[in-house]
């Protein structure tokens, strides 16, 4: 992940104490977040339909889940993504690493209540579904 990108999330953290943070396999391009919040970082593998269901489950219980994916699970996980997060505009924060098109965007631009992101602190601060991507060519 980009190094302006982590330390922006860990300050997000820090001033938000509501965020958790959700990944899947890629637990070590979190490992900045999970050193300063391990209490709030959940790492729970590769089934991201259950990843977005656990990012629910802590919407209901006030907590604004960031959660980090890859381009190519984003993409599998649409449908869930649009039913459980978007039609229900819940305050879910989609972070996605990869990726060096538009297909994504183009497509998350496209469902209900999304809101596309320019920056860490644009994504955290709206209310309801953020999706922020930083390409694989950003990466540290």
């Amino acid at each position: 992940m980009k190094k302006g990108a982590r330390e922006k999330l860990v300050m997000a953290g820090k001033k938000h104490s509501k965020i958790v943070f959700l990944c899947g396999q890629q637990c070590d391009e979190s490992a900045e977040f999970l050193q300063y919040f391990a209490e709030r970082s959940f790492c729970l593998g590769t089934g991201w339909q259950n990843v977005i269901g656990v990012a629910v489950g802590f919407v209901i219980g006030g907590r604004i889940p960031v959660v980090l994916m890859n381009y190519d699970d984003v993409i599998a996980a649409i449908a869930q993504i649009k039913e459980n997060i978007c039609q229900p505009n819940l305050n879910v924060k989609i972070f996605v690493v990869g990726g060096d098109d538009k297909f994504d965007v183009s497509v998350m631009e496209c469902l209900p209540n999304m809101k596309i992101c320019e920056s860490v602190e644009e994504m955290v601060e709206s209310y309801g579904p953020g999706y922020l991507r930083i390409s694989k060519m950003v990466l540290s």
